[in-house]
């Protein structure tokens, strides 16, 4: 019976180390930020990508502002239904900026500026620097 009772023990021990939880982890817009390239995605250019080696960087906070390090410009951000919304008091005409935003991965931010401020539509591509 002793034998039995280390038996089932053991087993139980090898099969609860064996097995391990996934931890999906949600994209976050918190983060540091720096566009990569600009994808043009309306006729007659439609898949025409620029691609930026130095673009500028956003950096997102958690309490709702954001830093622009690029212009060495600060303002608040508010995120409602996959929308962006962006006060910018530091622009010229002090202004305020709307986004549909969606994830490619954990890495990669997609923001397409409403309404379209290309021709025929065009979406940022953003990469999440550590």
């Amino acid at each position: 019976m002793k034998n039995l009772i280390i038996l089932l023990c053991l087993i139980v021990s090898l099969t609860a180390c064996g097995q391990k939880e996934d931890i999906v982890q949600e994209p976050t817009l918190a983060g540091k930020w720096q566009l990569i390239k600009l994808v043009e995605i309306g006729a007659p250019v439609a898949g025409k990508v620029t691609t930026y080696d130095n673009g500028k960087t956003i950096v997102f906070k958690t309490n709702g502002n954001f830093t622009d390090i690029t212009f060495h410009c600060e303002g608040t951000y508010s995120v409602e239904n996959n929308k962006l919304n962006v006060s910018v008091p530091c622009s010229a005409a002090d202004k305020n900026f709307q986004y549909k935003f969606s994830f490619e991965n954990s890495e990669t931010l997609l923001l397409t500026q409403i309404p379209f401020v290309c021709d025929e539509g065009c979406y940022y591509v953003f990469k999440k620097l550590k």
